[in-house]
């Protein structure tokens, strides 16, 4: 998981921690974490740059050691978003900003179909 303090706090804060029963969650240490949160800042200030894109690359081979990354932080979605041409990690990403689009997705689908459904019969 590459996330800020509140996010991997698996046992206070986060939310994930309702899915650690189901799958096996590796939070970074602190000093990721920082370095995370930091990258977090910068992608504020300066947005998407080559020195993001490559402090991205840095955590995700240094504070992980997982097949697959989830990317619980809005600021490194976009950096993810941002990487141009074909992903060149053999790691796997799930970013949670793509989940909840597909599932708000969806559920605007059933619910325009039922409306529709419920209208035009």
């Amino acid at each position: 998981m590459l996330a800020i303090t509140s996010v991997a706090d698996l046992a206070k804060w986060s939310d994930f921690r309702r899915i650690g029963s189901e799958f096996d969650i590796n939070v970074p240490s602190e000093r990721h974490i920082a370095a995370i949160t930091e990258l977090a800042f910068s992608v504020k200030r300066e947005v998407v740059s080559g020195a993001t894109l490559n402090k991205l690359r840095d955590l995700v081979n240094n504070a992980t050691q997982t097949d697959v990354v989830l990317i619980a932080l809005t600021e490194l979605s976009v950096l993810l978003a941002a990487q141009k041409g074909r992903q060149k990690s053999a790691k796997r990403f799930v970013d949670t900003l793509d989940l909840l689009a597909d599932r708000v997705a969806r559920i605007h689908f059933d619910q325009r179909l039922q409306y529709e459904t419920n209208n035009l019969l």
